[in-house]
Parts: structure tokens; C-alpha cells; sequence
């Protein structure tokens, strides 16, 4: 190989790899989001838990008021789950009724309808004081439910502990137990403890729902260490449950991790036939598209590359395959042999990325058009949501109002830094493919006789 052409032919193996890490970045449906910083959270929870306490003692120096029974409670506190507010109101107000109630179900659901609004905090004490209440049933279905919602938020260490305390693993339902089975072995898997992990998924019966997710992990486990050919197995085996005729984005999820499996170790011709089961209106379509690309072109199958980052370019979607296309369309035609086209492509593609870096850079406008990383993106949701509950909070609590659109602006600097944090991304990955088609145009300039 001309030593002048090894950078982007480099550029295009790392991509490979690149594109198998972001495939199995994260393990299983509703994964965890990245948290704000612990000192935030932390404060929220203090805040939300003292305006609970506040509210409960003006409440007892307030005149009586009759107790409602157990269906009008019931009613109330479906009323309260549209406002943050109007839940830490009902929380304060019949926490004593929830955890008194012959009911368990009544504290159950009061329980999750906290989670839900990302008040963790106070779910978390009301769980101290089941604690002291409860039975081993309704204590298990509340550990399992916080441990959910801490996984969601980040929370590892909190998620472990409270599995670990699930003693009455019966009063879960068959699908909660196999996804509590899921999310423990997930968390060792993160913790790369993937031996112990794997067990763990090997527990989860082919009837289960969650089988298919569990041997995807697997399969990631046995990728992370090597071992291609039991990760293979692994994804067949997740390709044969019942589940997946169920769920078409998991089997196209599991077809692309095949695919890229395939192509890192080199065999080719399956690798496409991975890809090509893929459906065009699925997530992961373009990654398919690009997978089916960097096959052709190793296999020197030229056109076909051509074909399938040509029809990426055509596409106006921001996404990551979408922009290297136009890099590997130019350098596909290079390899055909066709200069002057390969030329007028890498002018073309110098063009789009100069146009796509003015367009993230902008002031206005950092993350729209930019390139969507789904992977640094995922916290954004979840502060967002935070500030909005903030912003509700100090409307309903004037006396805390001042503190709370204090922690809401800290909570809007680190949703800024995520916007940055998003932009920069951008910027360097433009970079990137820029500088190699601008090296791919001066290579063939240099070539001319």
C-alpha cells in the first residue's frame, strides 16, 4: 500500500471500532442517563425533602380536617401527580395515611408517582420510614422501584444496595424479578466485573422478555474481552427468542451489533448480510448503510462502497454515518481509480464540513444543525426536567423561592455545559473529516503528473 494513502485507509479501520463501541454503548432499554453533578442532586433532594417536612408542620398547627378514606386518597393523589408541587403537598399531608394504610398498594403507587417526578429524595425518605412499617412485600417492590429509578439517574452504588436489599424476591412479578436480574448483572458489567455479570444473565429463562437483552449483554461482555465468537452465539441466541418478533428495533439492534462483529474480525461477506436484514426506516439504518460501505471497500468491491455512501450523502439527517460518508465517497472514488472525480468529491466534501462547522459554531444556534451524538446527549433531558420542576416549585412555595431559583440558575450553567460540552464534540469530529479530505485533495494534486 502507497504510504501516502495509510492516514484515511487508518481513519477508516479506527472508524470501524468506533462505530462497534458506539453500537454497544449502552446495555439494555431504558439505560441510565448521565446525572448532573452529585452536589446538585444532592441539594435538590435536601430542598424537596425540607419543603415536605415545612409543609407537613404548618399543616399540624392548622385546624383539624377529616382524614379522607382510601378511595378518595386514592382519587387525590391521581389529581396531585400533574404537579411536582401538588405531590410534595400530598405527601406531607397523608404520608402518615399512606404508611398506616392496610393498602399497600396506595403507598406503592404514591411511591412511584415521586419517582416519576424525579423527586428521589423524598421517595427515598418515605422508604426510611416503611422501613419501620412495612412488610418484606411491600418493602421489596419499594427497593425494587428506587433501584430503577437510581440506575435511570445514575445512581450505581444506590441501585446495588437496594437490590441487595430485595429479601422477598417472590413479591415481584415474574418481569420485574428477570429485569432486576438484568439490572444487577448490568451494573457489575459497568463496573467490569464481567464474569460475575454474565451469570447473572445466564439466570434469565428464553421465555423471559427481557432473554433477548440479557444475551445482548452478554454478547457484550464476551466483545469487550475478546472473545468474537462467543459473542456470536450470544447475539443468535437473542436473535431466536420469542421476544424479538416483537420488538423489530431490538432485532435490528442485535443485527447491527452482529454486522460490526463481523466486519472488526474481518468476515466480510456475512457482515453485509447482517447489515442488509436491517430495515431502512429502523434507528440504526445509517450506521447499517456505512457498515455495508467499509465492507465493500475492503472486500474491493468499489462500487458497492460507492452505492452505499452515496446514498448516505443524499440524506439530511445529522448524524455521524451521515456526515463520514462524505469523506468515504470521495475516497471510494479514489480508489476506483477515478482522480478528477475523486478530486471534485473531496472539494465537495471540504465544502459541506466548512458549512457544518460555521452552522455549529454559531452563537445562536449550537447544537441545531450539529451532528446528534446520542451519547453525550443523554443527560440533557434530565436537567432540563429538573429546571422546569424548579421553575413550578418556587411559583407554589414562596417561602423557598428565592433558594430554589438559585439551584434552578446552577442547575441551567451545567445545562449550558452540556450544550458546549454537545458543541465541541461537533466541532472536533468535523474537524477531523475535514483535515482528511483536505489531505485527500492535496494527495491527488501531489499525484499529478
Amino acid at each position: 500500500m502507497n504510504s501516502r494513502t495509510y492516514p484515511i485507509r487508518a481513519k477508516i479501520v479506527i472508524r470501524q471500532l468506533a462505530c462497534l463501541i458506539l453500537i454497544i454503548g449502552y446495555l439494555f432499554p431504558d439505560a441510565s442517563v448521565a446525572q448532573a453533578p452529585d452536589t446538585l442532586n444532592a441539594d435538590f433532594d435536601k430542598l424537596t425533602e425540607e419543603i415536605v417536612v415545612t409543609y407537613r408542620d404548618n399543616l399540624a398547627i392548622a385546624p383539624n380536617t377529616s382524614v379522607p378514606g382510601a378511595t378518595d386518597l386514592e382519587k387525590t393523589l391521581d389529581e396531585s401527580r400533574t404537579s411536582s408541587g401538588a405531590l410534595l403537598k400530598f405527601i406531607a399531608s397523608y404520608q402518615d395515611n399512606l404508611l398506616d394504610s392496610t393498602n399497600p398498594s396506595l403507598l406503592i403507587k404514591a411511591f412511584q408517582a415521586l419517582l416519576d417526578a424525579n423527586l428521589g429524595g423524598v421517595a427515598n425518605s418515605l422508604l426510611d420510614d416503611a422501613e419501620e412499617s412495612s412488610d418484606t412485600y411491600t418493602l421489596a417492590q419499594l427497593h425494587y422501584r428506587i433501584a430503577v429509578y437510581a440506575h435511570r439517574t445514575s445512581q450505581p452504588e444506590r441501585a446495588l444496595q437496594h437490590l441487595s436489599k430485595i429479601e422477598a424476591r417472590n413479591a415481584l412479578s415474574e418481569q420485574q424479578s428477570d429485569y432486576a436480574t438484568l439490572l444487577f448483572g448490568t451494573l457489575l458489567q459497568n463496573n467490569k466485573k464481567h464474569r460475575e455479570a454474565v451469570k447473572y444473565y445466564q439466570s434469565i429463562s428464553p421465555e423471559s422478555t427481557y432473554f433477548s437483552h440479557a444475551q445482548m449483554n452478554i454478547a457484550v461482555a464476551y466483545i469487550r474481552q475478546g472473545w468474537w465468537t462467543d459473542a456470536q452465539l450470544a447475539i443468535n441466541n437473542a436473535l431466536s427468542s420469542k421476544a424479538v418478533n416483537n420488538d423489530p428495533e431490538l432485532r435490528n439492534r442485535l443485527l447491527l451489533m452482529l454486522g460490526y462483529n463481523r466486519l472488526k474480525n474481518e468476515f466480510y461477506r456475512d457482515s453485509r448480510d447482517a447489515f442488509r436484514k436491517i430495515s431502512l426506516e429502523s434507528h440504526y439504518s445509517d450506521r447499517a448503510m456505512l457498515g455495508i460501505g467499509l465492507c465493500a471497500l475492503n472486500q474491493g468491491d468499489i462500487v458497492g462502497a460507492i452505492n452505499a455512501f452515496g446514498y448516505l450523502k443524499q440524506k439530511s439527517e445529522n448524524t455521524i454515518s451521515v456526515a463520514e460518508a462524505h469523506l468515504l465517497y470521495a475516497y471510494a472514488h479514489e480508489k476506483m481509480g477515478e482522480k478528477a472525480l475523486a478530486s471534485a468529491q473531496y472539494e465537495a466534501a471540504i465544502a459541506y464540513y466548512n458549512g457544518r462547522l460555521l452552522a455549529v459554531s454559531a452563537n445562536d444556534k449550537p447544537l441545531d444543525p450539529g451532528i446528534a451524538f446520542e451519547y453525550t446527549e443523554g443527560n440533557r433531558g434530565f436537567v432540563e426536567q429538573q429546571i422546569q420542576t424548579l421553575e413550578r416549585l418556587a411559583a407554589e412555595f414562596s417561602t423557598y423561592s428565592p433558594r430554589i431559583l438559585a439551584l434552578r440558575g446552577r442547575y441551567e450553567v451545567y445545562l449550558h455545559k452540556i450544550k458546549e460540552g454537545t458543541k465541541n464534540d461537533n466541532i472536533k469530529i468535523l474537524t477531523s473529516y475535514l483535515s482528511q479530505s483536505q489531505y485527500g485533495q492535496a494527495k491527488l494534486f501531489d499525484n499529478k503528473p
